[in-house]
């Protein structure tokens, strides 16, 4: 098949390394995968191409840029990433499959010609942030053929929207993340990811391990992130823009994961941070209690319950053989729920229906 799948831009997130890992999956499978993607970014608000806007065509060069220098998060095997000066019927070619990543690209792709593809909406997450609220509905009301990454998008998008969508679960890349040796011992390094969007919640992660920290004051703890995060504090060494094998490197020495998230549409870096051996304390959102269990795999609290957070930590770090059974069943569960050859076996066939 020749599949073209429309994205933004080529950013380093968890969102756009699913769509890099499917698309290299679906090449290496003898498809013709082309990214497409717009030289000028898509105006957040109006869901369009803004031509005129000097601040949008900045941050194109600047993104050009950024991309050269981090061409190893993208390693993109037999896919070809086209830049473009719009997503029109001239530069998208005739395929068998058009899939539009989020919700601006869902707009463009609505607009191309049958002869593009049958036309799909992968959707990993219900993308209010910075953008045209309004505009975010109306792009599931656009007639694409949804796909979405859990139960929680997808009841999300039916009751909201009465859309119904094709589930595929994402996958762990278990060759780089997988850790099948860990020692369990004392507990000495916690890890976080901070970030600068509300929804990340990062003050609660940071008030949390303050706490942990005074009544544990051996404990090391490391943070990571594309940004510098302001009033992080002295005790914890962050990382900022680390390259992925830092990140595994992070994951793999850490013996606590802790995620504060408020709201996801999926949850990729606690699913990472498992198969790798860590034990999970998370908030129960997106997919994280479809692919941990509570109390068995992964230690769940409601995003508000800091203190409970608290005692989870506290609990790990006291109890060497509950720390050992949340990492081991931690680590089983997500090696069976979220198999990457799997997933891009399933989304195949979607696709091809």
């Amino acid at each position: 098949m020749k599949i073209s799948f429309i994205i933004p831009g080529l950013y380093r997130s968890g969102g756009m390394r699913v769509i890099n890992d499917i698309s290299k999956g679906l090449a290496e499978k003898g498809h013709s995968v082309i990214m497409y993607k717009p030289f000028v970014p898509y105006n957040s608000y109006k869901g369009e191409f803004n031509i005129n806007s000097l601040k949008n065509f900045i941050y194109s060069l600047k993104s050009s840029f950024y991309n050269r220098r981090n061409k190893e998060h993208f390693s993109t095997g037999d896919v070809l990433i086209k830049t473009v000066f719009g997503i029109n019927n001239v530069t998208v070619r005739d395929a068998d499959v058009v899939i539009a990543t989020s919700w601006p690209t869902a707009f463009s792709v609505k607009k191309l010609n049958n002869s593009k593809g049958k036309k799909f909406y992968f959707i990993q997450d219900y993308e209010t942030w910075n953008s045209n609220i309004r505009k975010v509905n109306e792009s599931y009301l656009l007639g694409l053929n949804a796909i979405t990454t859990c139960n929680y998008l997808r009841n999300l998008i039916k009751d909201r929207f009465g859309v119904n969508s094709n589930l595929v679960y994402l996958g762990i890349d278990d060759k780089f993340f997988r850790n099948t040796i860990k020692v369990y011992g004392k507990v000495r390094n916690i890890s976080f990811i901070h970030h600068g969007l509300d929804k990340k919640n990062t003050p609660a992660a940071i008030r949390i391990l303050e706490e942990i920290k005074s009544k544990y004051p051996d404990i090391k703890v490391t943070s990571f992130g594309l940004h510098p995060y302001p009033s992080m504090p002295e005790f914890v060494k962050s990382f900022i823009n680390p390259s992925e094998e830092k990140i595994k490197e992070i994951y793999k020495n850490s013996d606590i994961f802790l995620f504060t998230s408020k709201e996801e549409g999926f949850g990729l870096p606690p699913a990472e941070s498992m198969a790798s051996k860590a034990a999970l304390v998370s908030s129960n959102v997106g997919a994280i209690p479809e692919y941990s269990e509570n109390g068995i795999s992964a230690m769940l609290h409601d995003p508000a319950d800091e203190e409970g957070m608290i005692k989870s930590i506290s609990l790990l770090i006291n109890d060497n053989k509950l720390l050992k059974d949340i990492s081991e069943r931690g680590f089983i569960s997500v090696n069976e729920k979220l198999n990457q050859a799997k997933c891009i076996k399933e989304f195949e066939k979607i696709i091809n229906s």
